[in-house]
């Protein structure tokens, strides 16, 4: 048998980078959410020049006061670097309150030489805000920030991680009172972006000191608050049948597009007594927030593949023909049809959800291999498969020279892809966890599946198997045995790809939300 190991090789690459003659930035990913720094929630994506509904919990008056209002954001980019600013506008009408705040951040970011990429935030400039509560106002007089996190590139999808701290510093100006208040905050941010959906989940925890005088006495009190709050942009794929009986499709899918953001806090703050003064007693409060934007749905176009009607996998085929993902004549589609290496690679492709794009040049490396030349008004520049038997003509040349950059494939060696070969179900696994990344999740040195055929899985495809089985990607038959020698239909492809998309839908977003925030 031919070793395939190096079809499975691991290579560095960035899945927003398409090699022309520069580097330039490929927009491909669905609308991002962004929480922002204070602790808030919005109601969708941040862009530039946008503006947003948002809500933050204020802990510095001793309780809990929920703010409303709208957050915009203009950006500038230059190079490496971009510029931010941060306008709000809050209130709180039941207690007369108001918060008007506008702080700019530098965020600087540096690729590292494994593609890593490095993201530095710090204040442009001095910031301002005002809290009004009641009689009392708040002016924040000094504030230090500091943030970093570190985006993993994968094929398929982005993974972040990053670090918070900051102290801001408010005087406190009353005819009857005055003094400072110091709120001290630390947190941790963590999330993934990718075409299905993304999500990001920050935990802010925050110190509060206040001294002030009020009236003749002078107070002294503390407490703490924890917040967390995550946002999700998701793609969701669902089914919606025709009512009329005489009409040529029976229905059709719908992509829907939705962002929603959660905040919970948690809050250990002092009683104050009729005066105002603080006491010894604390008070424990726990509350929750919810902000959704209005969906964006599309239809999606509907092929006729009435011949499939009973078949176990005619759902995941049909849905697959409406996203783009199977692109062939749905007429010649046979499901019982193995499918070969070239095939499954372009539709793995399709299902990353990227705009076709055209293939970028490789290093020419022998004179055999086939080439074409474009011309342009700038340049002539050559484009040239990364393998031998993939003319640059070849039905699926655009996919597989894409999935070669990426480090998905990278052949059975001597440049030679083998695409008219069938694949078998250990190289499909391969290939899905190489595109999520996740490979270190398998236990080191060596890991053990619960299949019944555990012995026979091939060395190569060891891990991929344990952490698909891990994740949910795959499960075995009914008498335990995972056969991942198999050679794969195209129906069973076609269930294997709809799983795919499923995780990246739903799945990765239990483990980056619902296990961090308990969101129902």
């Amino acid at each position: 048998m031919r070793s395939i190991s190096k079809f499975f090789a691991p290579v560095v690459t960035t899945i927003f980078v398409l090699i022309v003659s520069c580097f330039k930035p490929l927009p491909v990913f669905a609308q991002k959410v962004q929480l922002g720094y204070e602790g808030g929630i919005t109601s969708g994506s941040v862009d530039s020049n946008a503006s947003l509904e948002y809500r933050e919990v204020c802990f510095i008056t001793g309780e809990p006061i929920v703010f409303s209002g709208t957050v915009t954001v203009k950006k500038t980019t230059r190079q490496d670097t971009v510029n931010a600013t941060y306008t709000y506008n809050l209130k709180n009408i039941d207690k007369s309150a108001s918060l008007i705040r506008s702080i700019s951040y530098n965020i600087k970011t540096v690729e590292t030489k494994d593609g890593q990429v490095v993201e530095e935030v710090s204040l442009l400039r001095n910031p301002s805000e005002t809290i009004r509560i009641n009689n009392d106002t708040y002016v924040l007089r000094n504030y230090e920030f500091s943030y970093s996190r570190l985006v993993d590139k994968k094929p398929a999808i982005d993974y972040f991680a990053g670090s918070m701290w900051g102290k801001k510093t408010y005087q406190i100006g009353n005819v009857n009172n005055g003094g400072t208040i110091t709120v001290e905050m630390t947190g941790k941010t963590f999330g993934y972006d990718q075409y299905w959906g993304n999500t990001e989940t920050c935990i802010l925890n925050y110190e509060i000191k206040s001294e002030r005088r009020t009236g003749d006495a002078y107070d002294r009190w503390g407490g703490r608050a924890q917040v967390t709050v995550s946002s999700s942009a998701v793609e969701d794929i669902k089914f919606v049948g025709n009512i009329p009986e005489q009409i040529s499709f029976q229905g059709g899918y719908v992509k829907t597009h939705s962002n929603s953001s959660i905040l919970e806090y948690f809050c250990s703050l002092p009683e104050f007594d009729s005066k105002g003064i603080s006491t010894y007693r604390m008070i424990e409060t726990r509350d929750s927030l919810k902000l959704e934007a209005f969906p964006q749905q599309t239809r999606l176009p509907v092929y006729d593949l009435s011949y499939l009607r009973g078949h176990w996998a005619e759902n995941e085929i049909k849905m697959l023909y409406s996203l783009g993902v199977f692109n062939n004549n749905e007429k010649e589609f046979n499901p019982e049809e193995f499918m070969t290496r070239a095939e499954f690679v372009a539709a793995l492709v399709e299902a990353f959800g990227e705009d076709p794009v055209d293939s970028s040049p490789t290093a020419k490396t022998t004179a055999s291999r086939s080439s074409r030349t474009i011309r342009s008004r700038e340049k002539v520049e050559e484009i040239i498969s990364p393998y031998a038997d993939i003319p640059v003509d070849h039905k699926y040349f655009s996919q597989i020279d894409k999935a070669h950059k990426k480090g998905l494939i990278l052949g059975r060696g001597q440049e030679i892809f083998a695409p008219e070969d069938k694949i078998t179900l250990a190289e499909v696994v391969v290939v899905f966890i190489r595109a999520l990344g996740l490979e270190e999740l398998a236990p080191n040195p060596y890991a053990i599946t619960p299949f019944k055929d555990d012995a026979s899985i091939p060395t190569y495809a060891r891990n991929a198997i344990y952490v698909a089985d891990r994740i949910g990607l795959i499960k075995g038959d009914d008498k335990g045995y995972i056969r991942c020698d198999e050679k794969i239909t195209k129906a069973r492809a076609a269930t294997l790809i709809s799983n795919f998309i499923t995780y990246m839908r739903e799945g990765i977003r239990k483990d980056y939300r619902e296990r961090v925030i308990g969101y129902n």
